[in-house]
């Protein structure tokens, strides 16, 4: 591994060492404003964006966001300063049920460590993650296509159009579209 002699490990006391140099920062400030600049003040995504922020620095992003919305460096966007507390809610519940399944998913790991007494290298944990989302998207795209192939009224399921009806419906959007360019 090339990259592994000019790079060295990334240890959790470098992140939270970076974690410690970044945080209430101008850096930080700029990345918040610029976060909530390109989500168009959505909470959700500006926490997706901004490093190492989580649900707990809501509060104190929004106060950035305030004084510069307040200093005119940005403009105000209603999914900020209207947004639901449900909406805030949830994403709080969300953070708390993600933190407690990575606390049992390390508890987990520390178990298969003292089993094997071997450690389980980065790929394999992005492997199950990756096999556990997998298994999720199935799952939803199951339920929505048992949800959306449900019987009509008449009890029948509903059938696809006839050459002649789908001839007709294409002729018809055609000619829509023609209008549309005349106009």
């Amino acid at each position: 591994m090339r990259w592994r002699r000019i790079y060295k490990r990334v240890t959790p006391e470098d992140i939270k060492a970076f974690e410690k140099n970044y945080k209430h920062t101008d850096e930080e400030r700029k990345d918040v404003i610029e976060a909530y600049r390109t989500s168009k003040g959505d909470m959700d995504r500006i926490l997706d964006k901004v490093l190492l922020s989580t649900v707990d620095d809501e509060e104190r992003f929004r106060e950035i966001i305030r004084d510069a919305i307040k200093n005119k460096e940005v403009s105000e966007f209603k999914k900020f300063t209207k947004e639901p507390k449900a909406k805030a809610l949830a994403r709080k519940k969300k953070a708390n049920w993600e933190k407690e399944a990575s606390q049992k998913h390390a508890k987990d790991l520390e178990k298969k460590k003292k089993g094997k007494n071997e450690e389980l290298s980065i790929v394999q944990l992005f492997a199950d993650r990756n096999a556990k989302r997998k298994a999720n998207f199935e799952d939803m795209i199951s339920s929505i296509e048992n949800k959306h192939s449900k019987r009509n009224h008449d009890d029948d399921l509903v059938s696809e159009p006839t050459e002649e009806e789908f001839q007709r419906i294409q002729k018809q959007l055609n000619k829509n579209k023609e209008k549309k360019k005349r106009q």
